[in-house]
């Protein structure tokens, strides 16, 4: 139902709470007022996660929260508080944790029912207006609950202080584990779930996973792990071949429903996207292979084409709902694919690609090229083009047009990894962008800040945040060898070690601690569809101390860090820890010593391709350290802090080796 006069939620920025303005249901955003009111009037509060692409929530949104007899219930006995999870990651964390307490599970959208003082006592995520399929329905629910915190509140609060215990326990983890040791265990993880026919990891639903995807790669570039690459490029290969691919409009939905990746999840997130794109940049360097390369144009155009703003940032997600159905947007039929190519073409077409009278999804069929490896996406280049084209008339999907500033410095350090493979410009100028757009309206010198919309910056900043940012600077630096952003990244991790380190337990806190004072200051080692915080800050402060870039009191920090992260085992800080190690187990460093009269950019300009295959370039004036030999330009090629001879001819390498 369309309320005609909006709740709580008409004035916030959030495209998610935006949906749920003119909801029946008295929503609040999260602020003190609702939990204010909640102990004035002694309910509970009941608290709903979600975003704005979840198929799920606008399930949920439809059965129960557009619905009168719903509301009538939530705004009698409950205070009922929307959050955007992209917005409110802080939030999101502690909430989703204990429902992974209470249920063993999680996912969005996220329910849970808190005393008036934020503590969780009761947790799920989508429940139906009634029961059904084993599941129970919200309304018997919220009666339940009505109940209880009426004639049972003894032992809803003891429930609840339990509960909390439990969230504000410091994760003790397995006993230590050596890195060596961890990346084994990762390793073996892998191979032991890995699908030989299909790729990826496990049975449906498959998500891509681009952390142990960059893993794989890195094992096929310093290792020569055979076993790995077969991982790597079967998994690639059958994703950008599956339907998980748009194929005629580019990017890569959320996950796959089933084994093979033809169904996805149609949503598209931009981290997914992001991320994949250094995933298919790193494969194209290692192999070589075609298919890799469009897979990297494939999706930077789409995200040119769909999810650029103007000022140079990237949209959040687009919906996998139009016309109140999921994935109606991306379908065919044969009649239609030969009205727009005609009937040889679109014959051809239909054949390639998987489309026919029976359809593969609800009757109409996903473009896909499973089992077809003779052919070529850019043979049908032409074709897809047309048919994007009329795609594009069909009613649009809605897009969640706010910024957030760990997908975009996710993307701006693909692109830069992009670059660095393909030697395309046009990819550093997109990561330039996404990164200055950035630090033009997501920092204040001090923070890095979650979202931005229409003008105005959000009020909270986590780890992730400042992590990728220093990451994206780091990236920047390492192919455009400009001194700005190398300083930018040590001024933020300098930053990020004030706010967020933990100086007696090591590890890097979720929130800073001049934000928000919730029920509990959470650490996040998971490396999931997204790598954490914490392997973000250690490969950032890794990279540092190996470029030699910052002080010496940074090496406790990242031993401490390390310790930190070691005893949670592979399972928790999978590909990027792993890869961390790696890195610095094979970082070479190539310092160039210029005469004065040589200019800087003329000589980076003049000796790129060469720049770009080391890990690290630092570009210097004689000093006590790095002198001249001859007068002449003179080079440092230095590994794990050990400096070759000097000599006067920029050494050449092979950056697989």
């Amino acid at each position: 139902m369309h309320n005609p006069t909006p709740n709580r939620l008409i004035t916030e920025k959030s495209p998610y709470l935006l949906q749920h303005a003119h909801n029946p249901v008295f929503w609040y955003p999260w602020c003190d007022e609702a939990f204010e009111l909640a102990m004035a009037e002694d309910k509970p509060v009941f608290l709903s996660v979600g975003y704005s692409a979840c198929h799920w929530c606008h399930v949920m949104a439809k059965e129960s929260f557009e619905d009168e007899e719903v509301a009538k219930i939530l705004n009698r006995s409950f205070v009922a508080i929307k959050v955007d999870r992209e917005e409110r990651p802080d939030i999101d964390s502690i909430y989703m944790e204990a429902c992974r307490i209470m249920t063993g599970g999680g996912g969005w959208p996220l329910s849970v029912f808190l005393t008036p003082d934020q503590k969780p006592f009761y947790a799920g995520t989508y429940y139906p207006k009634r029961s059904a399929s084993g599941r129970p329905g919200f309304i018997e629910l919220l009666e339940v609950i009505e109940r209880e915190w009426r004639f049972n509140r003894k032992a809803i609060l003891k429930n609840a202080d339990i509960l909390l215990k439990e969230l504000r326990k410091e994760e003790k983890g397995s006993p230590l584990y050596p890195f060596t040791d961890v990346i084994n265990t990762h390793l073996t993880y892998l191979r032991h779930t890995f699908d030989p026919d299909y790729g990826g990891f496990g049975g449906a639903p498959k998500f891509p996973m681009p952390s142990s995807l960059l893993f794989l790669a890195e094992l096929c570039k310093k290792k020569k792990d055979a076993k790995s690459a077969n991982m790597l490029f079967t998994s690639l290969d059958s994703m950008y071949r599956g339907g998980i691919n748009d194929h005629i409009g580019g990017g890569f939905a959320r996950y796959s429903t089933d084994r093979i990746w033809l169904v996805p999840h149609f949503e598209k997130m931009l981290y997914d996207n992001a991320q994949l794109i250094k995933v298919y940049a790193e494969a194209y360097g290692i192999s070589g292979k075609s298919i890799y390369f469009d897979a990297v144009s494939d999706t930077i155009n789409y995200l040119k084409s769909e999810m650029r703003g103007a000022e140079g940032g990237f949209y959040s997600a687009q919906d996998a709902d139009s016309e109140g159905a999921e994935g109606l947007y991306y379908l065919f039929t044969p009649q239609e694919i030969t009205s727009v190519l005609g009937e040889a073409e679109g014959r051809r077409f239909c054949e390639a690609y998987g489309i026919t009278a029976e359809g593969n999804f609800e009757g109409k069929n996903i473009p896909n090229l499973i089992g077809k490896e003779s052919i070529m996406p850019s043979d049908f280049k032409g074709a897809k083009e047309k048919l994007y084209s009329f795609r594009r008339g069909r009613m649009s999907i809605k897009t969640d047009d706010k910024y957030l500033s760990f997908w975009n410095c996710l993307l701006a350090e693909s692109l830069a990894a992009a670059y660095k493979i393909t030697k395309n410009a046009g990819h550093l100028a997109l990561a330039k962008g996404a990164l200055g757009f950035v630090k033009k309206h997501l920092t204040d010198g001090k923070l890095v800040y979650t979202s931005y919309k229409d003008g105005v910056r959000g009020k909270v900043s986590v780890l992730d945040d400042i992590a990728s940012y220093i990451s994206a600077c780091l990236a920047l630096y390492g192919v455009t060898f400009d001194e700005g952003y190398l300083k930018e990244a040590k001024d933020y991790c300098g930053n990020a070690i004030k706010e967020f380190w933990d100086g007696e337990k090591g590890g890097f806190f979720l929130t800073p601690v001049s934000g928000e004072k919730l029920i509990t200051r959470r650490k996040e080692v998971y490396d999931g569809v997204t790598p954490s915080g914490n392997s973000l800050m250690y490969c950032n402060i890794l990279y540092l101390l190996q470029a030699g870039a910052f002080d010496s009191g940074l090496y406790e920090i990242k031993d401490k860090l390390g310790k930190f992260m070691e005893k949670s085992g592979s399972a928790a800080a999978q590909g990027y820890f792993a890869y961390a190690k790696l890195k610095e187990e094979h970082f070479t460093k190539l310092v160039c010593v210029l005469p004065g009269d040589t200019d800087r950019q003329s000589f980076i300009d003049d000796h790129k391709e060469a720049l770009l295959k080391y890990d690290f370039v630092a570009i210097e004036r004689p000093s006590e350290t790095y002198s001249l030999s001859g007068g002449l330009a003179t080079f440092y090629v230095c590994e794990n802090g050990v400096c070759k001879d000097p000599t006067n001819i920029l050494p050449i390498i092979d950056a697989t080796q």
